[in-house]
């Protein structure tokens, strides 16, 4: 897995040059040079960019984990609803594609970071996440995990979660 890479075209070329013809995955930034978009449509705009400039280069849709961009919610807690639509149109337009966030940004400087950490996952996997930077030996974090893919079909029979529970894996 190759990170990161965003609309730069520079950029893109080298990525799709090192990448085409290999069973490689890339974490594409929903942006451009110009830093962060502010809007769902502006993310949206580098996401397009990125996957017609990446398919020249023989780079299949489902390769790309496009980060939506996570912002600290007390900087702008309004960017927390801008990162669940585009996962959402992100999921709508490019099907194929997966979606990927760092977790823990939206919790910077806030206390009981967990908390919010574990909130904003549940949304998110609602929106199609596929993917997150996360602690792993966070039991409660991966137990909310297990229950969001049994709550949105990714896990239909419930084996996983059952799994989980017979090893004393879930917390409540």
């Amino acid at each position: 897995m190759i990170n990161s890479v965003n609309a730069e075209t520079e950029k893109l070329d080298v990525i799709g040059r090192l990448v085409s013809g290999r069973q490689v995955r890339i974490v594409a930034l929903a942006m451009g040079a110009e830093g962060i978009p502010r809007s769902v449509e502006e993310r949206l705009t580098a996401c397009e960019s990125i996957v017609n400039h990446l398919t020249r280069f023989n780079i299949r849709e489902e390769q790309i984990y496009f980060d939506p961009l996570v912002l600290p919610v007390s900087v702008d807690s309004g960017q927390v609803l801008i990162t669940l639509k585009t996962i959402e149109q992100i999921k709508t337009r490019y099907p194929q594609s997966k979606t990927v966030i760092g977790l823990s940004n939206i919790s910077y400087g806030l206390p009981c970071r967990k908390l919010i950490n574990q909130a904003f996952l549940v949304m998110a996997i609602h929106a199609e996440l596929h993917a997150a930077i996360l602690d792993p030996l966070d039991v409660r974090t991966m137990s909310l995990i297990k229950a969001a893919d049994v709550l949105t079909e990714k896990d239909a029979q419930c084996r996983w979660y059952t799994r989980a529970y017979r090893k004393g894996a879930l917390v409540a």
